[in-house]
């Protein structure tokens, strides 16, 4: 099964099971006290409500399933999962941290990298360097002031590490990726079904 989908639908389970057993979040999100080494797998299937699993689905499927066409299942993964682990470093700002944003501003910050000038919609057409740009603001301006329950420092951690891990791969020859496009089949991708051509 496809990788962004297998993420997916365990972000889904996971939820299922909060909602099935209340409590269950607590003992899956990442905390400081107590700390337990397993959570920093488990705290990024684990979301507060349905509206911060809607938007991260969201977000991954769009960002997702470019990047993993790009640079094949196993990288995705592994920008995934990095984007993921290197957000817990949130940690030292917050008593406990929930959901996968943190990995999911990883893939943005892969992306922004990669393909800095690919015209992705939402809600108006951005080039990816763009929506990278201003979801780190708005989460820089999180850090600085008062985000309330948004683990802003997360995302931008995420942001970060996901740009790192971009920069190898724009380094390295992507013809060599297993299941790639090309940037022909790149821009009309985005022209069918960003941009609503």
């Amino acid at each position: 099964m496809n990788p962004v989908l297998v993420v997916f639908f365990l972000s889904l389970f996971f939820f299922s099971i909060e909602v099935i057993f209340p409590g269950t979040a607590e003992v899956l999100a990442l905390s400081r006290e107590p700390f337990m080494p397993y959570t920093l797998f488990t705290y990024i299937f684990v979301h507060a409500d349905i509206q911060h699993l809607v938007s991260n689905m969201f977000a991954l499927l769009i960002f997702g399933l470019i990047l993993e066409r790009l640079i094949g299942e196993r990288e995705f993964l592994k920008v995934f999962f990095i984007s993921g682990f290197a957000s817990a470093g949130g940690l030292f700002f917050y008593d406990s941290i929930v959901g996968a944003s943190g990995a999911i501003f990883g893939l943005i910050g892969a992306l922004a990298v990669i393909r800095p000038k690919m015209m992705v919609y939402v809600g108006v057409p951005l080039p990816m360097i763009g929506i990278a740009f201003v979801w780190g603001l708005l989460d820089l301006v999180g850090v600085l002031g008062t985000s309330g329950n948004v683990a802003s420092a997360s995302h931008l951690l995420g942001l970060l590490f996901g740009a790192l891990l971009g920069l190898r791969y724009r380094e390295e020859s992507i013809e060599e990726k297993e299941e790639i496009l090309t940037d022909e089949e790149i821009d009309e991708w985005e022209r069918r079904y960003m941009l609503n051509e």
